[in-house]
């Protein structure tokens, strides 16, 4: 256990450093913000956007919860969307998932409990309805895993598609573009799995979010 003491003690020789370096950064950063993508992705601690994309602070919007899901029922998620599409105008929005993702897993084995079952019961929910589908997700248990978190991805960037927030952010500027990626724990490389653009046809398409195109 590192102690707080600790925990402080870095955030202050960090600052302190960043401040020798770097003199007018944080001081142009309180100024606001301008974000180029905004992130949802998982909890895991194993993914910092910002390490992994290799970018710094005021770079990246970030949203996690577990195994990265877009609710149509999370006003977390929605209130995100909408400030990061709306308010700073984001070019990008991106689902990322990873591998080896433990939200999914105990969604796949119907292990969880509690608040976690409640969570992730959409995943489980499609976990099923691809199983019913016949999907070969394989026969080895880590690569079947794997297979879940990638069709969990595309599922949600499926979802987010829909979300009127986004939608509204195409009525008025046509974008940002949605992407669904996948974090591989082995190897820290990213895999984009889909790349997808809501392009209203009709008013009647915008208002009912039903008109999607995948790029």
């Amino acid at each position: 256990m590192i102690p707080v003491e600790e925990l402080l003690g870095r955030n202050r020789r960090w600052a302190q450093s960043l401040a020798r370096s770097r003199p007018a950064f944080l001081p142009t950063l309180a100024e606001g913000q301008s974000p180029a993508l905004l992130w949802i992705g998982c909890c895991d601690s194993r993914v910092a956007p910002t390490t992994i994309l290799d970018m710094e602070l005021g770079d990246v919007f970030v949203h996690t919860n577990i195994a990265n899901l877009v609710r149509p029922d999370d006003v977390s998620v929605l209130s995100a969307l909408d400030f990061a599409v709306n308010h700073l105008g984001v070019d990008h929005v991106v689902v990322c998932g990873h591998t080896r993702c433990a939200g999914v897993q105990a969604a796949v084995e119907g292990r969880a409990e509690g608040s976690l079952a409640e969570w992730v019961r959409p995943v489980r929910d499609h976990y099923l309805a691809q199983r019913a589908e016949g999907v070969d997700l394989g026969d080895d248990p880590r690569e079947a895993l794997d297979a879940m978190c990638r069709l969990n991805v595309v599922h949600q960037t499926s979802l987010l598609l829909r979300m009127e927030p986004l939608m509204r952010a195409w009525e008025t500027r046509r974008g940002p573009e949605v992407h669904g990626w996948l974090y591989r724990m082995e190897d820290g490389m990213i895999e984009e799995l889909c790349r997808r653009s809501p392009i209203p046809a009709s008013p009647r398409a915008v208002s009912d979010g039903q008109t999607v195109s995948d790029g």
